[in-house]
């Protein structure tokens, strides 16, 4: 994603937004999905606002690992 904004690949942008929405769609992260969700929906007079927007979605990510992280431990534990 950092390649693709910093390229302004729009096409790359919107499909990876694609991916990571239905990825976190399944997992129940909504926050990250509401954002790749506006990553996709980027147009030619956005895509300079992908920077924030990605470092936005890699914030959640971390926290969306933590939490996936610690109900593994979880269940491990049982």
């Amino acid at each position: 994603l950092q390649e693709a904004s910093a390229r302004n690949d729009l096409t790359r942008l919107k499909r990876t937004g694609h991916a990571l929405k239905g990825a976190s769609l399944n997992i129940g992260a909504t926050r990250l999905a509401d954002m790749s969700r506006h990553l996709e929906a980027l147009d030619e007079q956005g895509v300079h606002e992908a920077p924030a927007l990605l470092a936005r979605l890699e914030s959640e990510l971390g926290r969306v690992q933590d939490a996936i992280a610690f109900q593994l431990h979880q269940e491990s534990a049982r």
